[in-house]
């Protein structure tokens, strides 16, 4: 009888922990979906077009675009992800974006889906 315990125990904690940790990755994700809608909206009430340069593109694991642009003579830099790459633009290359102008650090550049 008292083995049948130990066993379920055994199960029984792995199988929270499992819950936990799962919990935790749908929360975060959650939560960045809901920050990239936000600032989606931003960018949408009033928005204008720019170009900038790309600075470096990350292929592995996760596709990540670093984007050097100035407006208005500041220079800003965005990093951030990116969906699908038609023109097959690396670094150096020019990028087109729109971005907020109540606030310049949120774009949305071309390779977005959204864009």
């Amino acid at each position: 009888m008292k083995a049948n315990k130990f066993e379920v125990k055994n199960l029984l904690v792995p199988f929270v922990i499992l819950v936990v940790v799962v919990f935790l990755l749908f929360n975060l994700v959650k939560k960045g979906k809901q920050t990239k809608n936000r600032e989606l909206a931003i960018v949408n009430r009033k928005f204008k077009y720019s170009r900038g340069v790309i600075t470096k593109m990350f292929y592995y694991k996760s596709q990540r675009i670093r984007i050097e642009y100035k407006l208005n003579g500041i220079k800003y830099q965005y990093e951030g992800s990116w969906d699908d790459d038609p023109r097959s633009l690396r670094e150096g290359d020019s990028i087109n974006f729109r971005y907020s102008v109540t606030n310049p650090n949120l774009i949305i550049h071309e390779l977005e889906n959204v864009y």
